[in-house]
């Protein structure tokens, strides 16, 4: 196989990395941060069809609020110094993440354990509120583990460039088709 022929394989099988979208995608943490305001409001994200053929989103109340507008922005502040694109480009060893995950479990308990009563939290919610951010920060977290998330940029970011560069060699010096 030819070096040309292995880059447009790989392009191939890389399709979504073929473009800036892919690292903009992969450092959105807002997705994750929406999950859990819904989930502290008691509200759930339903997707359907608008004009045009257009996904519209809307936001439904099914359930009790989890916090009140206080606890739940604090909740969010907190979350989201942890979720954010600029906390991804870490370098954690095992030793390290274990910690951190073990800091920031004991941190959150004890915020809403201390406030619950200014949140309108119910005890029988908290464990619940707990558990679902630390399930959104355990995995989030893990990619800083062994420099991992930067490398896999790299590979990212060749992948960009290379197919770039092969358009350009197609096209000619003024914009046309040179094959």
């Amino acid at each position: 196989m030819s070096e040309t022929e292995a880059q447009r394989s790989q392009q191939t099988e890389n399709g979504f990395h073929t473009s800036m979208n892919a690292l903009q995608l992969r450092l959105n943490t807002q997705p994750l941060l929406d999950q859990l305001e819904v989930f502290l409001k008691g509200q759930r994200m339903v997707y359907t069809e608008g004009e045009g053929g257009r996904v519209i989103t809307q936001t439904i109340t099914l359930g009790k609020r989890k916090a009140n507008d206080e606890g739940v922005q604090s909740i969010m502040n907190y979350v989201s110094a942890l979720i954010n694109p600029a906390v991804v480009q870490g370098n954690f060893d095992a030793e390290h993440y274990d910690n951190f995950i073990y800091r920031c479990r004991l941190e959150i308990t004890q915020d809403i354990v201390t406030n619950r009563g200014n949140y309108e939290i119910e005890g029988d919610y908290m464990n619940l509120i707990i558990d679902f951010i630390m399930a959104l920060v355990e995995p989030y977290m893990s990619r800083l583990l062994d420099n991992k998330e930067r490398e896999s940029y790299v590979d990212t970011l060749k992948m960009i460039e290379s197919s770039r560069l092969e358009r350009d060699r197609k096209m000619g010096l003024f914009g046309k088709r040179g094959d």
